[in-house]
């Protein structure tokens, strides 16, 4: 127990570590201009997005972290929290919500405005969108009960996913500014939860809500296993289906564009991973 607060702390200065090396390897190496450049073009290709054509649906699906529904959702997240008698993570939630992205607007206008690919405006890194559909996800695994932390890291996950494929699609973005606003999102979740853990062991919350919560947790313990493995075998059917439809083309596309297919793994990867983590360390 005592522990947690610590290795939640360590994982904080990791990601923001993460964030500074990126920039680094992004604005500073030409691998680095050169992984972002091709990744670019894999989704153009693969999606036949193209900047102001035939780009509606990504362009919605990226404003599914604009402003307004951010906000509408941290104030649901909000009401889960005090709904369920956890006050500290209702105040924790918008720490944590405007702690990151106020964090990443800074970055923005703290460093160098370099334009390195002429489909992304100078100065996105690390990209608010992302930013705000990471620590959505993440916080979303905060706010509620423990039989449902590893559900909402797969849901959280597959949401931060969609906005940052979508912002790549439509060339808001570098996929270097999407990692980094991953690794900012995850800074201030670790920070957050380092204190909620903190402040637990020492003045530990009572009350019959929670009880409850305990009792229910222990009971649908073999469930989230179960629905786990449903979730995977779900999506895993759905690419099968996808591949199957797509026929040789994309598996030729996959052997011709490795960097790309790489990087957007690393980036789902990522978002489940960060999710999945929170889960484990909030784990009783």
């Amino acid at each position: 127990m005592a522990r947690r607060p610590r290795i939640a702390l360590l994982a904080a200065s990791a990601a923001a570590l993460a964030a500074a090396a990126l920039w680094v390897l992004t604005f500073h190496t030409e691998a680095g201009r050169w992984l972002n450049a091709v990744t670019l073009d894999g989704f153009n290709l693969l999606l036949g997005w193209r900047p102001g054509q035939s780009g509606a649906l990504a362009d919605e699906l990226a404003r599914l972290a604009d402003p307004v529904p951010f906000a509408f959702c941290a104030l649901v997240m909000i009401a889960i929290a005090l709904a369920r008698g956890r006050v500290r993570v209702a105040l924790a939630v918008p720490a944590i919500l405007l702690g990151a992205n106020a964090t990443t607007q800074a970055l923005k206008a703290w460093l160098p405005a370099v334009q390195i690919d002429e489909r992304v405006a100078a100065g996105s890194y690390p990209s608010g969108h992302a930013t705000a559909a990471m620590s959505l996800a993440l916080c979303l695994v905060l706010v509620v009960p423990g039989r449902l932390r590893l559900l909402a890291a797969l849901a959280g996950s597959l949401y931060a996913v969609v906005v940052s494929f979508a912002i790549l699609g439509v060339d808001w973005h570098l996929p270097s500014d999407v990692l980094g606003a991953f690794a900012v999102a995850a800074a201030w979740t670790a920070v957050g939860a380092a204190a909620l853990l903190g402040a637990g062991r020492r003045w530990p919350e009572r009350s019959g809500r929670e009880a409850l919560s305990r009792v229910g947790g222990r009971a649908s313990a073999s469930l989230s296993p179960a629905v786990i493995l449903c979730a995977l075998i779900a999506a895993s059917a759905i690419g099968l289906g996808v591949a199957l439809a797509r026929g040789p083309g994309l598996v030729d596309f996959a052997q011709q564009n490795t960097s790309f297919v790489t990087v957007a793994g690393l980036i789902g990867a990522l978002s489940l991973g960060l999710a999945m983590g929170l889960a484990a360390l909030l784990r009783r």
